[in-house]
């Protein structure tokens, strides 16, 4: 189902000038990737992949009658140039959703079910990133071994075949289903990300009472009471600020980006929905429009003028300037976990920082700030032009971001590592990064290693050899 005149100009309508301008130069020189159109209940979804200035922002919209909602990776406004340069793409370009027509969600009508494979069940592993931005689901097949269990990830691709397996139950297969209407396009994965508005899906998938926290060994998670929560506005190290749901939990507990946000004990698996007694749908709307800027605070405040007088504010701070210098590239090679269709696997990569004076940035980091005291934010103009030369050294060596590799997939907030193109020459494309590390601390750039990282190049100080005769005019050399 194409976006239709009505929905387009809503969205668009939405969008400041400046918004429209940047998502129709988007659209116009071909940024946006994946799109598709769908619907989901009463929902008219749209869904796609939109590469800016080398980030990859997936991208999730959503019109329930009057009312526009929808995701973007950005986290930038409610209604972003991504969202509005797939609206646009979709408008223009002709291509449909997915055909659900003769899908049977209870999987009784239409599919054959495969004989019965013995000790194997369909659960669902929950994470979120270490920054807590990013929640994701991986339906995976798990298999009972001598070992104990084993999981491998269950690809939504497979849902178009006919015949399902035994260990896809009815429940799954519903779903699987929702999941596949969410991501629309993004069924390539292993980690599916969740956006705000999947607190539904996610109830959904914890009543089949085998959804587990992180990994097949963690805790069953497990609905509780709602637990009384308090709004304020949370301080992040850049400066930004970001509306958030406060309440009185354990230690370790982790909060779920969801509408409105969950508390999480990690250990007893127990999530409980967090109730604020505020304007909701106000608090709602702010939090959809993502972290507010140093200097668009006053905004911000003229904004709830009108708001109860309960209802936070953001705090305004002291801006300082830094003048504009070149980025010192800092190099961190690590291990990482990424999931593909026959598992999860360990693998080389890269973390690339780019440091201002004091100011430490990742190289694909949207924000250009930091918190330095409580009241105060340093903000710096940073080199754009001069970073992406940067990333150009490690795409020299074979090196691309994990976030860009298909078939290999990603755990929450680790997209933006950098690992091997060549998965068949990974072992000389690391070797010869190493080879080179002179040449880079040369050029400026600081390299480190960490202690988990392999392949490790070790450079002896000396050679020592023994020279023996082997007879038959032969030599022998023991190094």
């Amino acid at each position: 189902m194409l976006p239709t005149i009505q929905l387009t100009e809503r969205l668009l309508d939405a969008c400041a000038p400046a918004c429209l301008a940047r998502a129709k130069r988007l659209q116009a020189a071909g940024k946006v990737e994946e799109c598709r159109a769908g619907e989901v209940d009463d929902l008219t979804v749209l869904n796609g992949t939109v590469n800016d200035d080398e980030h990859h922002h997936r991208v999730y919209v959503t019109f329930d009658g009057d009312e526009l909602g929808g995701d973007c990776s950005c986290c930038g406004r409610s209604v972003c140039e991504h969202m509005a340069a797939v609206v646009l793409a979709l408008a223009s370009s002709g291509k449909s959703g997915p055909d659900t027509g003769s899908r049977n969600r209870t999987g009784s009508a239409d599919r054959t079910r495969t004989v019965p494979a013995g000790g194997q069940f369909m659960a669902y592993l929950l994470r979120l990133s270490e920054d807590g931005s990013e929640l994701s689901v991986c339906p995976s097949r798990v298999s009972d071994t001598a070992d104990g269990p084993n999981t491998t990830p269950f690809s939504l691709s497979r849902l178009g075949e006919e015949v399902q397996p035994d260990y896809v139950a009815e429940d799954d297969l519903e779903i699987l289903h929702s999941l596949a209407d969410h991501v629309l396009s993004l069924k390539g994965l292993v980690w599916y990300p969740l956006a705000r508005t999947s607190a539904g899906l996610l109830r959904q998938v914890i009543a089949t009472g085998r959804c587990h926290w992180q990994d097949i060994d963690g805790p069953v998670l497990k609905l509780g009471e709602s637990v009384a929560a308090e709004v304020e506005w949370e301080m992040l190290p850049s400066g930004w600020q970001r509306l958030s749901w406060r309440a009185e939990g354990g230690e370790g507990d982790r909060q779920l980006p969801l509408l409105p946000p969950w508390l999480l004990d990690p250990v007893a698996g127990v999530c409980r929905c967090m109730s604020a007694g505020i304007d909701e749908e106000l608090a709602s709307r702010l939090l959809m429009a993502g972290p507010v800027a140093p200097d668009r605070v006053d905004e911000v405040v003229d904004l709830l003028a009108e708001a109860p007088g309960q209802f936070p504010r953001p705090v305004r701070l002291d801006i300082s300037r830094l003048d504009s210098s070149s980025p010192r590239p800092i190099l961190t090679l690590v291990r990482t976990r990424v999931g593909a269709a026959s598992g999860f696997a360990s693998t080389a990569a890269a973390r690339l920082q780019f440091g201002y004076d004091d100011l430490l940035l990742d190289w694909d980091e949207e924000q250009d700030s930091r918190l330095i005291d409580t009241d105060r934010v340093v903000m710096v103009k940073r080199d754009r032009q001069a970073e992406q030369e940067l990333t150009g050294t490690l795409e020299a060596f074979g090196l691309v971001p994990l976030k860009k590799c298909s078939g290999r997939d990603y755990q929450p907030g680790e997209g933006d590592l950098w690992v091997a193109v060549d998965q068949r020459r990974a072992l000389a494309t690391w070797i010869r990064l190493q080879q080179e590390f002179d040449t880079l601390r040369g050029d400026g750039w600081a390299v480190k290693v960490d202690a988990e990282f392999a392949p490790e190049l070790v450079v002896p100080d000396a050679w020592y050899g023994d020279l023996a005769e082997a007879g038959h005019d032969r030599v022998e050399i023991d190094l």
